[in-house]
């Protein structure tokens, strides 16, 4: 048989071909998209050589996460085998302004980093080299910029490496190198800049100073459990050498993928068994329509036996017709697979790391075109498996054509109440998940992102030097007083650390309570340190729930004082009394004073590394924040719009600053949650899409069913059956599918869903609502999808049937 011939007989039964087509079309779209973000999130290997041997080291005090200090890595360098270097760095909570006189003024994001952090990370420099090894130890500023700043600012040349960059309106930073394409760590930044950082900060001597984080490369053949194990021993061992710096603080690792990109498999996990449930259903689905073809024809087969056609010249027009159609439907897959992966990079604003794209990968291609073929050929062997099985002269002599026997009817409703319990099982989970993101996205966080505006400026060090902080304090209330200023703003304010950012200058501090000894605050955990302008609270919806927010009378020659959230009181002072008591931060002589408590307030949507509860409030005119995020509130208008507001607010101040990080805190939000919302809506798509497919699947069969019990159903009516009576029997067939397919959904979603539920934060068991609900979307759209064959089979002529052949 030619494939013209196989062409032909496919265009005799087109809704046939073109619904299975696109049932596989659809199933494998979805997985398609499903495997881009799965590959991009989680299969992509970090851009780094042998990432699987990259670790970052970390601290713990009081059950927290912390930084560690320079010292304590040279230590874990040297008393341990288990590393083959180890580096440092600090994260971009800051940036530099950038006026090289090639284009305006910009702000440049600078990560940290020891001299052999791209040794570590086994990443070569495209260009020159990174800056000597002494830069680590003295106040020297060697840079290594960012392919992207290095082709954009400075076209990719080299005569650009030994010269010096002003940055912050100072020019002594070297230039060393430049980092190869796509290169970002730990997130994008335009310039990576020696650690040292100032004489106030004596990072390589005292080891309290705990500012930095370790990142380290595994020798051969150590294993993480092993390293991680040698670096706790360490960290115990420092304790009891240095306990004024190292009580109670402990050391660990965490494998590189981790701590850059987070715990993203419980999500994967969801979209992973939703989309093996989905692909089973439409296989199943498709499986049915082209068996039921195949057995369409079981008396052509017979005649073409008979006359002499050879098993092979059976077999083989059916392997090759299944085939065809089932590489039809993938390749219409393989396009709805982009579009969809096109949508989802669309959903996702997040900032990904540039390794991540959301985008259908090529690799995809012949793993679809493969699995095309492997369904093609299992189901056309089933085919000529159960056609071989016929028996000529029971089929020639038979009324019927392409009757299904009662095991085959008993295996079809089988399948069908498989796929009503999947359809259940993803209907009920998904509703779960959308009301988990739901929940998610509006829990109380502490504040109100609603409305809230901020930006960010980073001010110079060389121009805003620190021994003038009178020039920083004019700066802050000028910019302060002109965003008030805008029509329609509701206050504004100033703060270090701004909730769903990594912050702009806050930090861990250690702190002594009065009355407390020196040894029993070591085990204190680490307050975050944030300073905020006396009208934070009121911008940003922070409830005060004792005491006074800041004011003019927290002025720099006032008695030093500070608000804590309720965690902090709490934790000191259960009971209440936490006003008036007095602590000191960071071994400092001046004690503090507490005013006032606050409500909690959320830094992150979730757990994160760097969510912090214990929370520590500074007023602006006692501490000196040189990088700060500036925050308003103004209802009805986007970012985007305010922008120009935004810089005539700031360049009021200073017109050579720029402004930078305009965004608004509900979308800082949603980037916050982008992996919640991402299963959420996959896992809504797939679950409405198995509705349809089982919906459809029970259709096909019941209408499969009136045609095959025609002659039944003219005896019926015959003998003094209803149309009425006609229509209930097949639509009872649907119902006990249905009643099955619910109580087999139902103890699945019971076994199944919990052991999910488990690892992750907004995925719970399915409510009796939820589950009552789904259960009730699939009856109505099941009974409407019978309701059609039911009406036809009480719809055909009693006479018509008894003569049907």
């Amino acid at each position: 048989m030619t494939l013209r011939q196989i062409v032909r007989s496919l265009r005799r039964e087109p809704s046939t071909v073109i619904a299975a087509a696109a049932i596989l079309g659809f199933v494998s779209g979805v997985g398609l998209t499903v495997f881009s973000l799965v590959d991009a999130a989680l299969l992509e290997p970090l851009p780094y050589h042998e990432p699987e041997r990259l670790v970052r080291i970390e601290a713990q005090r009081g059950g927290r996460e912390a930084n560690v200090s320079m010292l304590e890595l040279d230590d874990l360098r040297e008393r341990t085998d288990v590393f083959q270097d180890v580096a440092a760095y600090i994260p971009p909570s800051g940036g530099y302004t950038m006026n090289d006189g090639i284009g305006p003024p910009h702000e440049a994001s600078a990560v940290l980093i020891t001299h052999n952090l791209f040794e570590v990370l086994g990443v070569p420099l495209a260009r020159g080299t990174s800056f000597p090894a002494s830069y680590d130890r003295e106040r020297s500023f060697g840079i290594v910029l960012n392919d992207r700043i290095h082709e954009a600012r400075f076209g990719g040349g080299e005569e650009v490496f030994d010269q010096t960059l002003t940055l912050d309106g100072a020019p002594n930073y070297k230039v060393f190198g430049a980092t190869p394409p796509g290169f970002d760590f730990p997130q994008r930044a335009d310039l990576y800049r020696s650690i040292f950082i100032t004489e106030r900060n004596p990072n390589l001597e005292d080891r309290s100073f705990r500012r930095v984080r370790g990142v380290a490369r595994l020798n051969d053949g150590v294993s993480f459990e092993v390293a991680r194990e040698r670096v706790a021993q360490v960290g115990r061992e420092l304790a009891v050498e240095f306990p004024d710096s190292n009580e109670g603080i402990s050391l660990t690792l965490v494998t590189l993928d981790r701590a850059l990109i987070g715990n993203v498999r419980p999500y994967l996990l969801i979209l992973a068994v939703a989309c093996v449930l989905l692909l089973l259903i439409g296989a199943v689905n498709a499986s049915n329509l082209l068996l039921t073809r195949a057995l369409s024809r079981e008396r052509e087969f017979v005649v073409r036996a008979a006359i002499g056609a050879s098993r092979r010249h059976l077999i083989a027009p059916l392997l090759l017709e299944s085939t065809l159609i089932s590489t039809l439907g993938v390749g219409l897959g393989l396009l709805v697979g982009a579009v969809g992966s096109a949508a989802l990079a669309q959903r996702v604003r997040a900032e990904l790391p540039s390794w991540v794209e959301l985008q259908m990968d090529a690799s995809a291609v012949p793993v679809a075109l493969g699995l095309a073929v492997a369904l093609g050929l299992a189901v056309g062997a089933a085919s000529a498996l159960r056609l071989s099985r016929a028996r000529a002269e029971e089929t020639l002599r038979s009324d019927r054509s392409g009757s299904a026997s009662s095991g085959q009817r008993r295996f079809v409703r089988l399948q069908l109440t498989g796929q009503i319990a999947l359809a259940l099982i993803l209907l009920a989970a998904s509703a779960s998940l959308v009301d988990g993101f739901r929940r998610l996205a509006e829990r109380d966080f502490g504040f109100e992102p609603e409305s809230v505006h901020s930006f960010k400026i980073n001010l110079p060090w060389y121009t805003y030097p620190s021994s003038k902080p009178e020039i920083v304090q004019s700066f802050h209330e000028r910019v302060l007083e002109e965003l008030g200023s805008i029509p329609g703003a509701q206050g504004a304010a100033l703060t270090s650390d701004l909730p769903f950012t990594e912050g702009a200058a806050g930090y861990d501090r250690e702190i002594l309570l009065e009355g407390q000894s020196e040894a029993d605050a070591r085990v204190n955990p680490l307050l975050r340190n944030t300073v905020v302008s006396d009208a934070y609270f009121d911008t940003m919806g922070v409830r005060l729930l004792e005491g006074r927010a800041f004011d003019g009378r927290d002025h720099a020659e006032a008695p030093a004082v500070a608000i804590v959230n309720r965690a902090v009181a709490d934790r000191f002072w259960p009971g209440g009394g936490a006003l008036g008591k007095r602590l000191r931060v960071d071994a400092s002589s001046e004690w503090v004073e507490v005013i006032g408590v606050v409500s909690d307030v959320s830094r992150a949507a979730q757990d994160s590394e760097w969510q912090q509860g214990l929370q520590l409030y500074l007023p602006r005119r006692q501490e000196l924040p040189m990088n700060v995020h500036f925050v308003f509130r103004r209802e009805g208008v986007q970012a985007a719009e305010l922008r120009s507001d935004i810089e005539r607010a700031v360049w009021a101040a200073d017109p050579l600053q720029p402004v930078w990080d305009v965004e608004t805190m509900s979308l800082r939000l949603e980037t916050q949650v982008w992996r919640e919302r991402t299963v959420a809506w996959l896992a809504g798509a797939m679950a409405l899409g198995a509705l349809l497919l089982a919906s459809l699947g029970l259709y096909a069969a019941l209408a499969e069913s009136v045609r095959q019990r025609r002659r039944e159903i003219g005896l019926r009516m015959a003998v003094g059956a209803s149309p009425a009576d006609v229509a209930t029997l097949i639509l009872r067939e649907g119902g006990r599918v249905l009643l099955g397919g619910a109580a087999l959904g139902t103890a699945g979603l019971f076994l199944l869903v919990p052991q999910i539920a488990r690892s992750t934060v907004f995925l719970e068991q399915p409510s009796l609502v939820q589950c009552l609900g789904a259960a009730a979307a699939l009856s109505l759209l099941v009974a409407a999808f019978s309701l059609a064959p039911a009406w036809r089979a009480s719809r055909l002529d009693p006479t018509d049937n008894l003569k049907a052949d």
